[in-house]
């Protein structure tokens, strides 16, 4: 009986040692339960914070961006001198040039070029297309009136060699405007008339209105809307 009693004895206390095993691991899943909630918390804030800052950061961008867009205003992008044409004074050359080529009334009384040159990068090689000459008008009138008139002008040749001539847009603006190649592309098959609006955005004349389209997405979907996809 004694011995009965002894085994009872030591099972309880067995019993007793695993419920406190029992209430310990049920106190350390509590702390990690709530440990876990707190790491989610704070996940969830440094989520919620580098969003934000990535969002100020795009917005900064596109101020820069912006910034650098209107500092080029009053620029121009000449394509199709061949290299060495300017002789060492590009400012001087396409003075020159646009002086004996645009019709009279074109440009204003003022007109000048404030500097010009090559974009940077070394000489092209023989047959290759050379590189644009970046000018700064010192008017954005005088500027402005030049591309309006090259729109409806002839084709502007040197020695033989089509100029083109285009606005003056940072990297990450002329990337954006090239987005739209196959809107346009859509447009020029359906003999709708476009024009690209600063920085970039479509002006559309469809049916006698004007539609503007804010992105290529936007644009491809008005195509399609209107079955012009």
């Amino acid at each position: 009986m004694a011995d009965l009693s002894g085994k009872v004895s030591a099972v309880q206390a067995e019993t007793t040692l695993i419920r406190q095993d029992i209430n310990n691991v049920r106190e350390k899943v509590k702390e990690l339960q709530e440990s876990t909630v707190r790491l989610n918390r704070e996940v969830d804030s440094v989520v919620s914070k580098t969003q934000k800052v990535e969002l100020e950061v795009a917005q900064l961008k596109e101020k820069v961006i912006a910034l650098e867009d209107r500092s080029r205003r009053s620029n121009l992008r000449f394509i199709g001198f061949p290299e060495g044409s300017e002789a060492g004074n590009a400012t001087n050359f396409i003075r020159e040039w646009l002086t004996s080529v645009t019709e009279i009334g074109v440009l204003s009384a003022v007109f000048d070029i404030e500097r010009a040159h090559r974009i940077p990068g070394g000489k092209s090689i023989p047959g290759a297309t050379p590189r644009a000459i970046l000018a700064k008008f010192l008017s954005q009138r005088d500027r402005d009136a030049l591309l309006r008139w090259k729109r409806n002008a002839q084709e502007l040749t040197y020695n033989g060699n089509s100029i083109q001539i285009y606005p003056d847009f940072s990297r990450d603006t002329q990337m954006k405007r090239r987005e739209y190649s196959e809107v346009k592309k859509r447009l020029i098959s359906a003999n709708i008339k476009y024009s690209m609006m600063f920085p970039s955005k479509l002006r559309v004349i469809y049916g006698g209105k004007v539609q503007f389209l804010n992105n290529p997405i936007e644009g491809l979907s008005w195509l399609e809307r209107e079955g012009l996809g």
